[in-house]
């Protein structure tokens, strides 16, 4: 999915500077984002907000998003759950307090950090050796990413 909004983007000018990030070491104890924050090129208290996009197959039961409860990320959640009223893209939009359970927790320390996951589905047996391509459900793909994309522009 971080491709495909590479590739959108590349092709539909975005208004503000954009930087499509990967990190390794999640399971590990969050060691890429954390070496990336401790170590940025980039001044994160400029980030208008970060979308971190990880846990996206299935979704039959909607999506949560982390961290999206503060007075910094409720407005994206409102915003989806809006977009989401008016054209259902997904069964439901959850939210959930922060928790350093992926990549956007290093960053919340510094400028709006969401973390979206999907509920429900061919979810793709998650860490496990079971974790293949035909253990996912793509389903929900183009609604997640269009809800998305909607709620950024």
């Amino acid at each position: 999915m971080i491709l495909d909004f590479a590739r959108y983007y590349c092709e539909n000018n975005p208004h503000y500077n954009t930087l499509f990030l990967f990190f390794s070491g999640e399971e590990a104890g969050l060691r890429g984002s954390t070496f990336f924050v401790d170590n940025t090129p980039v001044d994160l208290e400029k980030i208008k907000v970060l979308f971190n996009l990880d846990l996206l197959c299935g979704g039959d039961d909607g999506i949560t998003l982390v961290n999206s409860t503060s007075d910094e990320t409720s407005f994206y959640y409102d915003r989806m759950v809006k977009l989401n009223d008016e054209k259902g893209y997904l069964k439901t939009i959850r939210k959930r307090e922060n928790a350093a359970n992926s990549d956007h927790f290093p960053f919340s320390k510094y400028c709006p950090a969401i973390f979206i996951y999907t509920m429900g589905g061919k979810t793709g047996n998650y860490h496990s050796y079971d974790d293949t391509c035909e253990n996912c459900g793509l389903e929900n793909y183009y609604s997640i990413f269009d809800l998305i994309l909607y709620a950024i522009e």
